[in-house]
């Protein structure tokens, strides 16, 4: 992976949107997008207008059949590629990787997410909060309820200042 200035390109739609992202199958339920999808419905509208959600990992036509009209949830998909080169710009151009799996034990999106200085929300007892320390690279939710707890940790990270933010990231 190729980390670049990645606060050079969030600068470009400083103060429009909180730009999350998610890599995966979204029709694997071991990745949980079907939890983050829960969680982004639990959103106010306003928050909504705020974010978006940026999936790697699928086509247009599987996302709006499998999870029809995502769209009005700030959703987008970025298609299939295994490009590390695109991969390494989609990194570099988010606030924060959304990783909701329950059953991986250490996804390599995590890795590729820390190499380009990209803070992590992942699911406590799972293989991936072993790779976060919170608050330093990333953020941990509470499993109890978990859907209203990535919910709520959503809200929190459109709180985050810039500065924070930078602390946060490696």
């Amino acid at each position: 992976y190729y980390p670049e200035d990645t606060f050079s390109f969030r600068e470009l739609r400083r103060g429009s949107y909180l730009e999350l992202y998610f890599v995966g199958d979204i029709n694997d339920s071991r990745k949980g997008f079907s939890i983050l999808v829960e969680a982004l419905r639990l959103l106010d509208e306003e928050t909504i207008k705020r974010i978006r959600l940026k999936i790697l990992g699928c086509s247009h036509t599987e996302l709006e059949k499998r999870f029809h009209g995502l769209e009005s949830l700030g959703v987008t998909c970025l298609g299939i590629s295994y490009s590390e080169i695109d991969q390494a710009t989609y990194y570099n151009q988010a606030d924060w990787l959304i990783c909701p799996s329950m059953q991986d034990n250490s996804p390599n999106t995590i890795g590729e997410a820390h190499m380009c200085g990209l803070p992590v929300v992942t699911i406590k007892g799972t293989g991936s909060a072993e790779m976060i320390s919170s608050g330093l690279n990333g953020l941990i939710v509470d499993d109890a309820d978990l859907v209203f707890s990535l919910s709520q940790a959503i809200e929190r990270l459109e709180r985050v200042t810039e500065d924070n933010r930078r602390r946060i990231s490696i």
